[in-house]
């Protein structure tokens, strides 16, 4: 590579103001005016910045347009707070409430539907942020209607579809929307149905009111011509969901496209630099699937993508790259040259969710760098404004994916191939978490989740010895209502007396309350996560402590020896597991578990 030394980095406080910019049109969904206003917009930024051959590519595709939803409780009667479930029929239904849980897989969903009684005739509750995974499965196993559970607060509801890609080509669009009608409920008011399920038979009454047409919406491109054939194409889709301005998803990724366009224009590249603004993302990648099908010649020449998406907000998340096994290591590399080592790696085509997937469908090596996990707590809704970024960090990734990109354009010795999709033998499936996608991980798991349910807990977690990290929970099974800790290491368990006391006694810790104890646990795992009395059950691996299982109760609980039992046996299958457990760790999340001990 070269000039690497001198590249041209992004600004902050010029992203920060074109997410202001660009969050001040309103919003920008599929069909409304602020979405035309944002693609003028563009095209005035990319022809001011100096870019060539900047035009709009019209995208055709079936628009949605909502014009009402509702959820009834029928006895005793009560209107639950909705909005439509896009994508699903304008129609209604009325059928028994059949709670389906949170899977986080098509593999966990089957393993759910086989322990619950036939969904014929039912109506389908569930929560998820992409009901899309898992929508045409349930229509299969014949639904009358989906109910959604949205996971934002304040009365917001997440606006979410039920099918996302790939998408049909014009005129027919030929399957869509999918067969039955589908609602998305506010949070609190999904508590309350949850309640009613757990304690009888309830039935529901569902009505979803839409528009399905056809629509022509276009993608914005401009190029900076390189000195050879080959080029690199980085971009952004402009949509926003059916409410508010989308400010992390995506003003982030938009603000970062048009400051590469600001900045770069007029650039000695050794690759053409291609800048695409993507239309109608949010309803299954329209205009990136477009893209692909209207360039197909010169994708045989396009030797990456870079998506540019939902960068970041004000809560860290992990360092998380989603990418196609051609450009990870690549990628993984060119991030840590700026000190921004990945945390979490996932194979994007494990979760076709984005407007990375149909270029590593069509054989262009792609990947996207985000923050993430947590997800934003107002995703796809009203409540995701510019308040809730930290700019910072926005700016942040958007430099990592720009130095990423000044690599490829000029990387002399580059050789990514064509990109390397799944193998014959994975099938696509998405994950809750987008961060703990193997089969493995997900087994262990659902392990996890049996052993919570067999002890009647409000949690179990597994937390290994990774090397770089304070014992992260690699594994957790938590009870509806209770506070996940998967994603916070803020608490010291390399020093905290109850980690010490397992790994120097190699035994169970049972602590039935804590007050009388002289083991005592992290103050910030009573105050924060409201636990009460706890087991940790230590994970051995060639003689040495690599982790422990902990059970968490929200109560005092005087555990049996059946209790002890189970969390030992846990233990020990996690033990005889573990070289197995590791790997898919390291393949997935880039994280080495210490399974040896430190040299001294």
């Amino acid at each position: 590579m070269t000039g690497m030394a001198q590249w041209p980095s992004l600004d902050r406080a010029s992203v920060a103001s074109l997410v202001d910019e660009i969050c001040g049109i309103g919003n920008r969904f599929v069909g409304t005016a602020g979405e035309a206003a944002a693609r003028s917009f563009l095209l005035d930024r990319f022809n001011a910045a100096g870019l060539q051959r900047v035009q709009t590519e019209p995208v055709e595709l079936l628009s949605y347009e909502a014009v009402g939803a509702t959820c009834e409780i029928l006895k005793p009667f009560q209107a639950l707070r909705a909005v439509g479930l896009q994508y699903t029929a304008s129609a209604q239904a009325e059928g028994v409430a059949i709670y389906v849980g949170r899977p986080s897989s098509i593999d966990d969903l089957t393993d759910i539907l086989a322990r619950l009684p036939p969904l014929n005739g039912r109506i389908a509750v569930m929560h998820s942020y992409w009901p899309w995974l898992f929508a045409e499965l349930l229509v299969k196993k014949g639904v009358a209607g989906i109910v959604v559970i949205s996971e934002t607060p304040g009365g917001t509801i997440s606006h979410l579809t039920a099918q996302l890609y790939p998408v049909p080509t014009a005129p027919s669009f030929e399957g869509r929307p999918l067969a039955v009608p589908g609602v998305t409920i506010d949070r609190d008011d999904g508590a309350q149905l949850l309640t009613y399920v757990a304690n009888g038979v309830v039935r529901l009454r569902i009505e979803h009111s839409a528009r399905y047409k056809p629509f022509t919406s276009g993608n914005v491109v401009g190029e900076i011509p390189g000195a050879t054939d080959e080029c690199v194409v980085v971009g952004a889709h402009y949509d926003t969901q059916l409410e508010g301005v989308g400010a992390q998803d995506n003003a982030t990724g938009l603000a970062a496209l048009v400051a590469l366009a600001d900045r770069w224009a007029g650039q000695d590249f050794r690759r053409t630099l291609k800048l695409v603004a993507f239309c109608a993302e949010e309803p299954g990648m329209w205009g990136a699937t477009d893209y692909c099908r209207r360039h197909e010649a010169d994708l045989r020449s396009t030797v990456a993508m870079i998506n540019l998406d939902a960068l970041a907000w004000a809560l860290p998340g992990r360092r998380a790259l989603l990418a196609d096994p051609g450009i990870a290591d690549y990628a993984v590399a060119r991030a840590a040259e700026i000190g921004w080592e990945i945390e979490d790696l996932t194979n994007a085509s494990l979760l076709r969710a984005a407007d990375l997937n149909p270029f590593i469908d069509a054989g262009v090596p792609a990947c996207w760098f985000w923050r993430f996990p947590p997800q934003h707590p107002y995703y796809h809704s009203s409540g995701d404004v510019p308040a809730l970024l930290d700019m910072a960090a926005v700016s942040e990734v958007a430099n990592v994916a720009a130095y990423t990109a000044y690599a490829l354009l000029n990387d002399e010795e580059l050789n990514l191939g064509r990109a390397q999709g799944l193998g014959a033998e994975e099938e696509p499936r998405g994950s809750s978490d987008r961060g703990d996608c193997s089969g493995l991980l997900a087994d262990l798991d659902k392990h996890l989740e049996q052993l919570r349910h067999r002890l009647g807990t409000m949690r179990v977690t597994l937390r290994l010895d990774v090397d770089g990290r304070n014992f992260p929970v690699v594994g957790e099974a938590v009870a509806e209502g209770s506070p996940s800790i998967k994603h916070d290491e803020s608490v010291d368990q390399r020093g905290a007396a109850t980690a010490q006391w397992v790994i120097q006694t190699r035994k169970v810790l049972v602590q039935s309350e804590f007050s009388n104890s002289q083991v005592r646990p992290p103050a910030a795992l009573v105050n924060a996560y409201g636990v009460e009395a706890q087991m940790l059950a230590p994970v051995v691996h060639n003689d040495r402590v690599a982790g422990w299982i902990s059970v968490h109760s929200s109560t005092r609980r005087d555990w049996s020896a059946a209790d002890v039992s189970q969390a030992e046996a846990e233990a020990s299958n996690i033990s005889e597991n573990l070289p197995s457990i590791c790997q898919s760790i390291q393949e997935v999340r880039g994280w080495k578990v210490m399974l040896e001990p430190t040299p001294s």
